[in-house]
């Protein structure tokens, strides 16, 4: 979801260890935090707290203080800044060992455009390329490239996140064909190795080939606002302070002006039929909160076109339930479909229920405390869940997960816990109908299931942490 320019960089995957840890080392030695400076004077006059960061050298000590975050990675507000110590390779490798994981975003083009800030312009990088950055640490960097004032050769930035969500920002940029890590103001950066800038080339100039669509822009902070402004090509910035509960009685609504066959609201259930282009993300302070009032399907898509959702959260109210005859989320016959920075959550009874489903990315999203499995996804394709937690749901149906008919499944770097199953002979993962389904790193663990999966060679599993998954696994009661 990035991409690159001849004097930018971006980084991670497999690089060789002793450039690509020399340069993150510079980089938690930087004066100053990357895209601060530039972004300081936007949000100031938006009613945002930037933080000054100092630096200290004490002999053989550096001291880098980084600024972190813990929204998006198109939406940075500074918070809390802290200080990262750097003794030695030890240390910075301990304080690696601490990020979940790392993103990358892509700033500028192939011609040096500047690149606005759209979702397609960045996408979560696996978790093995953070162990590949705690190797050897070089001594002394290399000469950084040239016009980095104002931030006007950073061709990407790296955004490590720890697990409490808190965000490191460092910047990349390229010289000819290598590519250095630094701070925004620094007058060097850290040299990749050519292994590690031919993996970081590559990726950016896959980014780079992304073409999404102009979707105009436009702030909503009330349900009548949303409704109206949903529609084909449109970017919608949720600014409002307060829940949006989805009426169940239609007198609700009869005053509200949106259109009424693409938009449907029947019985609580939002509906979204043949939308295309289209994006909802939070860009208040806290994220939107779209609850269903009734124990039905909170959003269902129908036939739906490259359609993103960032850093909202989707259930139901406290007062429904305990017990939901609906999912989350439901989508039948759509393409493009994508999910980041969200949170699915119960009474409902799955989080996800798809069918024909075509190309859907699922990004660093908790889906949890579901009433009667995780989900369900049928007849579908090219599906991808990268960097996401699913934990303490009740399995009565089939399996935690139940995959049926569908092909290019994959979990990456995922954690799946706490699942309870309601009788003894419910696995975690069913699959039927399907090839295998790929799981690469993440944890499987604490689950009481009578089995991972119902037979073996239906999930492969590479380089993933299991344990504690048995029908005599204790887990605790679900609370919502």
């Amino acid at each position: 979801m990035m991409h690159m320019h001849r004097t930018s960089g971006a980084a991670d995957r497999e690089p060789n260890e002793t450039s690509l840890t020399g340069s993150l080392r510079e980089a938690l030695r930087g004066d100053a935090v990357p895209h601060l400076r530039q972004r300081a004077r936007q949000q100031i006059q938006g009613g945002r707290q930037m933080v000054a960061l100092l630096f200290v050298a004490l002999g053989v000590c550096a001291v880098a203080a980084v600024a972190w975050t813990s929204n998006s990675d198109e939406q940075v507000v500074a918070q809390d800044p802290r200080s990262i110590a750097v003794e030695s390779p030890e240390a910075l490798r301990t304080q690696l060992a601490t990020f979940a994981n790392a993103t990358l975003v892509a700033r500028l083009g192939s011609e040096g455009e500047r690149l606005d800030r759209r979702p397609e312009y960045a996408t979560t990088l696996p978790a093995d390329w953070l162990a590949a950055l705690a190797g050897e640490i070089k001594a002394e960097p290399s000469a950084a490239p040239t016009d980095r004032d104002g931030g006007g050769g950073v061709g990407a930035e790296l955004l490590l996140r720890r697990a409490d969500g808190a965000v490191a920002t460092f910047v990349l940029q390229a010289n000819s064909s290598r590519w250095f890590l630094g701070a925004r103001s620094w007058r060097k950066g850290w040299l990749l190795s050519e292994a590690g800038s031919s993996l970081i080339g590559q990726q950016i100039l896959e980014l780079r080939e992304q073409t999404p669509q102009a979707r105009r822009k436009q702030p909503v902070s009330t349900l009548a606002e949303l409704l109206a402004a949903i529609g084909d090509d449109r970017q919608l910035e949720w600014v409002g302070e307060q829940d949006l509960e989805i009426p169940e009685d239609p007198r609700e609504l009869a005053e509200f002006s949106f259109d009424r066959e693409r938009v449907q609201i029947v019985n609580g259930v939002i509906e979204l039929r043949g939308v295309r282009n289209f994006e909802l993300r939070s860009a208040a302070r806290e994220r939107l909160r779209l609850l269903a009032r009734n124990p039905a399907v909170v959003l269902r898509l129908v036939k739906c076109q490259d359609v993103w959702f960032r850093d909202v959260v989707i259930g139901h109210a406290a007062n429904v339930g305990p017990h939901c005859t609906g999912a989350v989320v439901m989508a039948n016959d759509c393409q493009g479909l994508h999910l980041r920075d969200c949170e699915l959550f119960g009474c409902g009874s799955q989080a996800l229920v798809f069918s024909n489903i075509r190309d859907f990315t699922c990004e660093r999203t908790e889906m949890h405390t579901c009433t009667q499995n995780l989900m369900t996804l049928q007849r579908s394709q090219q599906l991808r869940f990268v960097a996401c937690t699913m934990r303490d749901c009740q399995v009565w149906d089939q399996a935690a997960l139940f995959i049926d008919n569908c092909t290019d499944v994959e979990f990456r770097d995922c954690r799946i816990t706490g699942m309870r199953s309601q009788t003894a002979s419910k696995p975690l993962f069913l699959i039927a109908g399907t090839e295998a389904v790929r799981v690469v790193g993440g944890q499987i663990l604490g689950n009481r299931v009578s089995a991972v999966s119902s037979f073996d060679a239906a999930v492969v599993r590479t380089n993933v942490e299991e344990r504690d998954n048995s029908t005599e696994t204790k887990v605790a009661a679900i609370a919502r």
